[in-house]
């Protein structure tokens, strides 16, 4: 497995972990159940720092393809900085996680507030992971470039290598 692959495969853990979490958190909010709420934080630092190794395996396949015809500098700049964006959030609910599990264990029960909170906070963090997610499928898919909703707005100022 090279560099491309791994970095394929590792990225849609905290995509679709993210959506899994945020669904727990919203499970364990409408239900009051503090053992799902326990479940949904060790389950947010988990996925959230296996943002960690997808962002690590971009760089070493941005090595790999940044020479391909259909690359351009600017797609894989944007992705790379969208992507420090989501890892960046990704560690935020990470720790966010680490401090709700201790408050937990302080009171022995979890407040609905922080399972709402958790909610709110891994339901954009899912949305930011989509969108890094779809802006690298811009670098390695040219044929769903082509009239997308983000040609003419988004390509004009990231894109166009030819300024």
């Amino acid at each position: 497995m090279d560099a491309i692959h791994l970095h394929l495969v590792l990225t849609h853990v905290p995509i679709v972990g993210m959506l899994f979490v945020s669904t727990t958190f919203l499970w364990s909010a409408l239900t009051k159940n503090d053992s799902v709420g326990r479940f949904a934080n060790y389950a947010t630092i988990a996925t959230a720092l296996m943002a960690i190794p997808a962002y690590l395996a971009g760089m070493a396949a941005e090595e790999r393809v940044e020479h391909l015809p259909w690359i351009t500098e600017g797609l894989i700049d944007y992705h790379e900085n969208v992507a420090t964006i989501a890892l960046v959030f990704s560690l935020a609910i990470c720790i966010f996680a680490i401090v709700s599990i201790i408050i937990n264990k302080k009171s022995g029960t979890i407040k609905t507030k922080v399972l709402w909170f958790m909610f709110m906070v891994a339901l954009i963090n899912f949305a930011i992971l989509g969108f890094t997610g779809n802006r690298g499928g811009l670098v390695g898919h040219p044929e769903i470039r082509g009239d997308n909703l983000y040609k003419g707005i988004t390509e004009k100022f990231y894109y166009d290598d030819n300024d």
